[in-house]
């Protein structure tokens, strides 16, 4: 079976970096035929895996020159009739995320988890005891105006009691200064770059990975309110939790901070759990008093840091082998390249 990775995208940007270039990387060094951005040979391949800048209408033109051809598409989209159509007309999907995977099921073709694992990291923190924290954040701006109101109030007052700084890491460029939700602290505010942002992120002592939609206390009282109108003969409490996140949500932020040895906070993401669930891994925080305690913990001591951190590798590189998730996927496509065609390969493992 030989496949094909095609994107428009360049590498600064997440999904072509890790659901175009590295998995075509990885299938490679396991022995699968793979290639890079061969725009002009689709007769030659079996399987054609698109990126999310790449529109319908390539998917089209490589099954007039390949009826046989079976099209894939990563990080799938429907907020756009122009996504929709690229969405409807693959075969097959891969997505980085558990509640992308569950969205997707929807229109009944298969859809293939494949975690947001990077390539980029060769070095580990080394933590020492020093002044101030840095506290590290790295994503886009987006993430940054959806700043937690909990997780803002708990970095003010951990300012209070300790010097701290915060290190944002963003695509600064024609942008404006991130100004709803910042916190009033010293902040660092830092551009992102593919070619420095190891070494920016070695220098934060601890990650923080907010990840969900604000919910305001209107809506949230708003919604308990309804909840409890129509369902006036069940239990309910003003303290449940309420919580609201994009379906693309993942823990891939929260991975590379796993993976330069960086212990990390995160939001109550769902993809968080299998590693931060664990508390010798890290912390989940979703309350103020929730956020602050996790970062007290952390700023206490470097050793308690290195050890967390540790702990969070090992279980990282346990649960997300690039190579096993990888062989995994490759197997996935082949079942239903094989469905198609009748045929089997011979050389898969």
């Amino acid at each position: 079976m030989k496949t094909v990775w095609n994107d428009t995208g360049n590498l600064e940007t997440g999904s072509t970096r890790i659901h175009i270039y590295n998995l075509q990387h990885w299938f490679s060094e396991l022995g699968f035929d793979a290639v890079l951005n061969d725009w002009d040979h689709y007769e030659n391949y079996d399987v054609l895996i698109l990126g999310k800048n790449v529109p319908a209408r390539e998917m089209e033109r490589a099954r007039k020159l390949n009826p046989m051809l079976l099209c894939g598409c990563v990080n799938p989209s429907d907020y756009t009739p122009e996504k929709r159509e690229k969405s409807d007309s693959a075969d097959f999907f891969i997505v980085g995320s558990i509640p992308e995977k569950d969205y997707y099921s929807g229109y009944q073709k298969p859809v293939f988890l494949f975690p947001q694992i990077e390539r980029l990291f060769t070095r580990k923190k080394r933590h020492d005891d020093h002044s101030p924290i840095v506290l590290g954040y790295h994503g886009n701006k987006e993430h940054l105006e959806h700043f937690p109101g909990s997780l803002k109030r708990a970095l003010e007052k951990l300012s209070m009691r300790l010097p701290i700084v915060l290190r944002t890491v963003y695509d600064r460029r024609g942008l404006d200064q991130w100004k709803i939700g910042r916190p009033d602290i010293e902040i660092d505010e830092v551009q992102w770059d593919l070619g420095t942002i190891e070494t920016t992120l070695l220098g934060c002592d601890i990650g923080l990975v907010p990840g969900l939609t604000p919910i305001s206390r209107t809506e949230r009282l708003f919604f308990f309110k309804l909840l409890k109108w129509k369902n006036r003969f069940k239990k309910g409490y003003w303290s449940d939790y309420l919580i609201r996140f994009k379906n693309t949500t993942n823990a891939g932020r929260a991975f590379v901070f796993h993976q330069l040895g960086i212990p990390v906070v995160s939001d109550m993401i769902p993809t968080s759990f299998h590693i931060l669930g664990d508390p010798d891994c890290g912390y989940l925080a979703n309350s103020e008093a929730g956020w602050l305690y996790s970062l007290q913990e952390l700023c206490s001591s470097s050793q308690r840091r290195a050890e967390i951190s540790e702990n969070a590798l090992s279980r990282f590189r346990k649960l997300y082998d690039p190579l096993e998730w990888s062989r995994r996927l490759h197997r996935e496509i082949h079942g239903i390249w094989r469905q198609r065609t009748g045929r089997v390969d011979a050389g898969l493992s």
